[in-house]
C-alpha cells in the first residue's frame, strides 16, 4: 500500500490526500506533459513496483509515433491518384490521416451520396454494390470487390461527384481504413487537378482534356 500526501501552505504537516493498492498507477501526468511529482508518494510497509522513466517513455511515444507514420505513408503510397506526389508532400499527408475501424455491413458512401473521402484499406475487406435506379434494393447491377491495399473514392480528391455504389463493410470480418479528406489534401498539397498537370497522360485520364 502507498500513500500520498502534499503539504499546502500554511500547514504544518502533509495532507492525506489518497491510498494506492495493488493495481493502480501512478506518475502519468508527469509523463504527458513532463512536470514534476507535486506530491510525495510513499510506502506503509515493503512494496515492489514497476517503474518507466520520462526518457524511456518519449523514446517508445516516438518510436511509435514513427512506426505508424511509416506504416501510413505505404499504404498512402498505394493509391495510383497518389503517384505524382514527392516524398515530402506523402510525408506531410500522414499529419491528416486518419484510421477508422467500421464494423461488419457498415456503410462507408451511401449510393448518390457525395463523398469527400479517400478510403485505403489496412486490412479486411469493403464491397461496392451497383443497384438499378428504378429499383435500389433489388439484385445488384455490379458488385466489387476490394480488400487490403486497395483504394475506394479516389475520385473524391477531385470533386463532389456522387457514388454511383453503395460501398460498406463486407460480411464476417472489420474493416480498417485510412481516411484522407479532400479539404485535407488541398490545405497540405493543393488541388488534386493542379498534381495532375505534372503529367499530361494521367490528367488525359481523369479531366478527358487538357485544359
Amino acid at each position: 500500500m502507498l500513500d500520498v500526501s502534499k503539504k499546502f501552505a500554511g500547514n504544518d504537516y502533509p495532507s492525506h490526500l489518497r491510498t494506492y493498492s495493488p493495481g493502480d498507477s501512478f506518475g502519468e501526468l508527469c509523463l504527458y506533459h513532463n512536470v514534476k511529482q507535486a506530491v510525495a508518494i510513499s510506502g506503509q510497509t515493503d512494496y515492489s513496483v514497476w517503474k518507466l522513466d520520462r526518457g524511456a517513455y518519449q523514446w517508445i511515444i516516438r518510436d511509435s509515433a514513427l512506426r505508424k507514420r511509416y506504416r501510413h505513408d505505404r499504404f498512402l503510397r498505394a493509391a495510383p491518384i497518389l503517384n505524382l506526389l514527392t516524398d515530402a508532400e506523402f510525408w506531410s499527408l500522414n499529419d491528416v490521416v486518419t484510421e477508422r475501424v467500421y464494423r461488419e455491413g457498415q456503410v462507408l458512401v451511401n449510393h448518390h451520396a457525395a463523398n469527400d473521402v479517400l478510403f485505403i484499406i489496412m486490412s479486411g475487406a469493403a464491397q461496392a454494390v451497383l443497384a438499378s435506379a428504378a429499383d435500389p434494393t433489388g439484385t445488384a447491377l455490379e458488385t466489387i470487390n476490394y480488400s487490403k491495399g486497395h483504394s475506394i473514392g479516389q475520385e473524391a480528391l477531385i470533386s463532389d461527384e456522387c457514388s454511383k455504389y453503395c460501398i460498406s463493410a463486407r460480411y464476417g470480418d472489420d474493416l480498417m481504413v485510412l481516411e484522407l479528406k479532400r479539404g485535407d489534401f488541398e490545405r497540405m498539397i493543393g488541388p488534386m487537378e493542379q498534381v495532375m498537370r505534372r503529367d499530361r497522360s494521367i490528367y488525359f485520364q481523369y479531366f478527358g482534356k487538357w485544359l
